[in-house]
């Protein structure tokens, strides 16, 4: 065998030409066409049919449920919708569950029926008998909520309620009317403190008041209880203008009437309480100004008089004569 560019030969025979590989590109429709990718569900027809819930026992679940939680109005509702699923299937119950689910909801309605009578019962006795019955009361309330409730066990209750409601209502009213009367005490007591004060700020102006005239008629006290004195031993009366005259004592015609009492009560500071005042001669003409400040000065000093002017002036004559007839 000899290899040539033309091929392979023997010595003997011409070398064999290959023929050359087409040019041409090759066509590739399997690379060339759309794929398209389609999404195939799972049949759901039998899982939804056998994952569907039974209505029958689903109510069941529900009654059991409302028991355990002690809901009165869903086990009645429960106990309804059990009825009347057994009523249309004809009263079959292949299972059991449904009877026997309606059997626990009645047994539980009929013991909460049996404590909601001890409760009343206990509740009337105590609340005859004048015992506290709060707690009891509470209990009775929602007990006769249910709907198996009778209307004389929701009469007691509601009678029992109403008079503790009147009760309560008069309980507010007194605390109200105590509060109310509390409040007035305090604003009088408070008026009564302001008064005072005021009456203390008068008191204290009139003490200061006093004492400044007391310290202006001093120095008169004596004047007054000489002239006093001296008519007393010439056997007259006088007045407040004879006594500035006769004293020349010119203020003793302008005092006022305080201002005359104080003069006075300087003047009887040494007269003992038996015998007469030496103003018995100032009053003894029986004018209405005069006797006022004999009154008060009678007060200042402690010593009674007679309720009428008439009686006043009888007594004045008398010690009048007394004065007229003592040497002092």
């Amino acid at each position: 065998m000899i290899l040539t560019k033309d091929g392979l030969g023997t010595a003997d025979q011409p070398a064999m030409t290959i023929p050359a590989a087409p040019t041409e590109p090759l066509s590739k429709p399997a690379l060339t066409q759309q794929r398209e990718i389609v999404t195939v569900a799972p049949s759901t027809t039998w899982t939804a049919l056998s994952r569907q819930p039974d209505p029958s026992r689903q109510a069941a679940l529900r009654l059991d449920r409302a028991v355990r939680e002690e809901q009165p109005r869903s086990v009645a509702e429960g106990i309804r919708v059990l009825q009347a699923l057994l009523d249309r299937n004809g009263g079959t119950d292949p299972s059991g569950d449904l009877k026997a689910a309606l059997r626990r909801g009645q047994r539980w309605q009929e013991q909460r029926a049996r404590r909601r009578k001890a409760v009343i019962t206990r509740l009337q006795e105590a609340f005859d008998v004048g015992l506290s019955t709060k707690d009891l009361l509470a209990q009775a309330q929602d007990l006769v909520m249910d709907a198996d409730a009778t209307e004389d066990e929701r009469a007691v209750v509601h009678d029992i309620q109403a008079h503790f409601r009147r009760v309560e209502q008069e309980r507010k009213k007194a605390h109200l009317r105590q509060e109310m009367e509390r409040r007035e005490a305090e604003a009088q007591e408070l008026t009564e403190r302001r008064a005072a004060a005021r009456q203390e700020v008068i008191d204290h102006r009139e003490r200061a008041l006093t004492h400044a005239r007391i310290d202006q008629v001093r120095p008169l006290g004596g004047y007054v209880r000489g002239a006093l004195k001296k008519a007393a031993k010439e056997g007259r009366v006088t007045t407040w203008p004879d006594l500035q005259r006769r004293t020349g004592q010119s203020q003793l015609g302008r005092l006022s009437h305080q201002e005359k009492v104080e003069v006075l009560v300087l003047v009887e500071s040494d007269t003992r309480a038996e015998d007469p005042m030496w103003s018995v001669l100032l009053a003894a003409t029986g004018d209405p100004a005069s006797l006022r400040v004999h009154r008060d000065v009678a007060h200042r000093l402690g010593r009674s008089l007679p309720t009428t002017d008439e009686d006043l002036v009888r007594q004045l004559t008398a010690e009048r004569t007394e004065l007229h007839r003592q040497d002092r």
